[in-house]
């Protein structure tokens, strides 16, 4: 078999359709033809700059929300929750309960007269060293009694009736 002569309408490997211009290999999707400039890119050949993914994003609000929640957990814990009442909880005497040990206290330890009414302040820290001042009916009397808090388990001294 021989080739056909250039110009004639025969098959030849080498062109794009028979137009008888060499292809090198472009003619098989292997680059541009030899000796012409690349073909512009088609619309759907146009390098499209990529977005950025969205999930480091993503990870980083996680991040900052897990902080964030971890931050707070601890604030609560450490503020509010933590045995002894925490940071920011101020432990205070039970105003009757104190009231109640003062009367007990000055009949039985100091053996005094008729014990009436007792009045104490209320809201007094439970803070070691503490001291506040009750007021007690002593024999129809008021009488001055001086507390002083002696831990923050509540414990407390009271003193002599004046």
């Amino acid at each position: 078999m021989t080739d056909p002569a250039p110009g004639s309408s025969g098959f030849d490997p080498w062109s794009r359709h028979g137009s008888g211009q060499p292809q090198g290999l472009g003619g098989y999707g292997f680059g541009p033809p030899v000796g012409q400039p690349p073909p512009a890119p088609s619309h759907s050949e146009q390098s499209v700059p990529e977005a950025q993914s969205p999930a480091p994003q993503g990870r980083a609000w996680l991040t900052w929300g897990a902080a964030g929640v971890l931050l707070v957990g601890a604030f609560v814990v450490f503020g509010f929750v933590w045995p002894g009442g925490g940071l920011l909880v101020r432990q205070t005497l039970n105003q009757s309960s104190v009231e109640t040990g003062v009367a007990s206290i000055i009949t039985d330890v100091y053996r005094a007269g008729s014990v009436g009414a007792v009045d104490c302040p209320a809201g007094q820290e439970a803070r070691s060293g503490v001291r506040f001042m009750c007021v007690v009916n002593l024999d129809d009397e008021p009488r001055r009694v001086e507390i002083t808090v002696l831990n923050s388990r509540g414990d407390y001294e009271v003193g002599n009736p004046h």
